[in-house]
């Protein structure tokens, strides 16, 4: 029984070090996934951030592995700090993080997105003596998202309400960085239709 115990503990052990980023203690995709598969309904409901760090190749070449790492490890410090305990914060790969809150109305979502803003780039993050100046770009939306006029709100799959902030965040980017852009509202009527808009917007 005890060794049926210490097996129990050591397996959950792994399942929660298989759902961290080894880097910077965030969640990553697979614990996203599986909160996702544990509030499987209709779709997302809740306030979708994805944050991009600005020039990080620039970082990397100019400051090392090491120095993009330094980045990495104080953005992640940065998001926990300038957010709730039960905020979901996600590093999604590379130098992208996702932020999951609760459902908030559209001026607090675009106030949170510029708080978010200025706490990443507040101040630069020291690596071996030196300043590194950061910054993010930040794509976002309320989930269920506002469909075309006189339709009912899109309910939409995590992943498309990703793809969705995903073309928001790359907007943000066009627009000269460090910034946020916001998708408030999609001019579609199901889901066939977001995945078009999705299409068009990435070309």
């Amino acid at each position: 029984r005890v060794r049926n115990q210490m097996l129990s503990v050591s397996n959950e052990q792994l399942r929660l070090q298989a759902q961290r980023d080894p880097l910077t203690g965030l969640s990553n995709r697979h614990h996203l996934q599986a909160v996702m598969a544990e509030r499987a309904g209709a779709g997302l409901e809740g306030t979708l951030y994805l944050l991009d760090i600005d020039h990080f190749k620039r970082i990397n070449d100019q400051c090392g592995h090491a120095g993009g790492d330094s980045v990495l490890v104080e953005i992640a410090r940065r998001l926990r700090q300038a957010l709730r305990d039960d905020d979901l914060i996600v590093r999604w790969g590379g130098e992208e993080f996702l932020v999951l809150v609760r459902p908030l109305p559209q001026a607090e979502a675009g106030a949170l997105a510029q708080r978010l803003l200025c706490a990443l780039a507040d101040a630069p993050v020291l690596h071996d003596g030196r300043e590194v100046p950061v910054s993010a770009s930040i794509g976002f939306g309320q989930f269920p998202m506002r469909a075309a006029a006189a339709q009912p709100d899109l309910a939409l799959h995590w992943e498309r309400a990703i793809a969705l902030v995903d073309v928001a965040m790359y907007m943000a980017k066009a627009r000269g960085r460090n910034g946020a852009c916001g998708i408030q509202r999609v001019d579609a009527a199901g889901a066939a239709e977001v995945e078009q808009v999705i299409e068009q917007a990435e070309k």
